[in-house]
């Protein structure tokens, strides 16, 4: 009886080290940049995001424009959306770390931040937000009970007040 052969085998146990390898690489490099996004990517990258963990003190300026991975709906990447929101809903409050305002590009990217709908309270002033954090998190509005009595002390009015349909004409 024919075994399997040892040639695949062979393939497979000499791909292993080659794909920890990059691997490897891959860790030391998203780990190395401190701040991530523009620092840990290639230089320059084109729409690269650089956020600061959500300990940092302050927060780095940001070196690129957004990139359609941001900005498109069609090309957009959720991941590094999510990302975005993370950074600005933990340090958009937060000074930056070289002591000057804002650049053109860290506004064009907390104007992003805003677009997609969050809280200007999350945001510096100088940034374009509010600089007034929300004083509770976000939650629905309880329903209220029947019974329950309206402005002037009676009780609020419920389905069962409403005035019967009109008839059918026909």
């Amino acid at each position: 009886m024919h075994t399997t052969s040892s040639r695949p085998r062979r393939r497979l146990a000499a791909s292993v080290p080659a794909v920890l390898l990059a691997a490897l690489l891959g860790l030391t490099a998203c780990s190395s940049g401190g701040g991530g996004g523009a620092k840990g990517g290639p230089s320059g990258a084109q729409g690269a995001f650089a956020p600061a963990p959500p300990t940092a003190a302050c927060q780095e300026h940001q070196r690129n424009q957004p990139g359609t991975e941001y900005t498109s709906e069609e090309d957009g990447d959720t991941g590094k959306v999510f990302e975005l929101l993370r950074h600005y809903t933990a340090n958009g409050l937060k000074p930056f770390c070289d002591g000057k305002p804002p650049t053109d590009l860290d506004r064009q990217w907390a104007k992003l931040f805003l677009g997609f709908g969050a809280d200007p309270g999350l945001l510096a002033a100088p940034l374009g937000g509010s600089g007034q954090p929300p004083a509770e998190p976000m939650e629905d509005a309880p329903a209220p009970a029947n019974n329950v009595a309206g402005p002037t002390g009676e009780p609020a009015a419920t389905d069962d007040d409403a005035p019967p349909p009109a008839p059918d004409p026909t």
